[in-house]
């Protein structure tokens, strides 16, 4: 993960052994010192498919990228992060219907869209999901790679028909 990543979180290796739903925060000692802590959650399963863009990327170029531009632009990359964290705040709060999720899940997108790390192999997934009313993210760092799909609640036909289209 070292090797992929530059400096792994280590939320793919949690996630992936326990299961539900990790937040991690940047939080300040008292002496000053920041430290990172994760809060692993336990969330109700719901339905996703998994697409691969078969885009190869770097996770490491992409954390990159985005941290050169919050250093050019802090006053313009702060709000946006703070509304990711507002995001990912009301889906840990939980008892959010479909259509509330859906609405996150394409606010969370166009951020990610906006911070520079999407492509089009992803946005062509996105769009294609959204004209069958269902929402789609990048995962990961972006760039390439995969994306989820929400199907939690929808139709077995339109879930066929998205599985159909990607």
């Amino acid at each position: 993960e070292s090797i992929i990543h530059g400096a792994p979180s280590g939320i793919d290796n949690s996630v992936s052994t326990f299961g539900g739903c990790l937040r991690m925060r940047r939080i300040e000692g008292e002496d000053g010192e920041i430290r990172m802590v994760k809060d692993l959650m336990k969330m109700e399963a719901t339905e996703i498919l998994i697409t691969n863009t078969f885009v190869p990327k770097s996770t490491k170029d992409l954390v990159a990228g985005v941290k050169r531009r919050w250093e050019e632009a802090r006053k313009v990359y702060d709000p946006i992060f703070l509304a990711m964290s507002e995001i990912s705040e009301a889906f840990l709060k939980g008892g959010l219907g479909l259509e509330r999720v859906n609405e996150l899940v394409r606010l969370a997108q166009g951020l990610l869209r906006t911070i520079g790390v999407t492509h089009p192999a992803i946005e062509m997934v996105v769009e294609k999901s959204r004209a069958y009313g269902v929402e789609t993210k990048l995962t990961g760092a972006g760039g390439g790679g995969c994306v989820i799909t929400l199907l939690g609640g929808v139709e077995e036909e339109i879930k066929g028909k998205v599985q159909e289209a990607l």
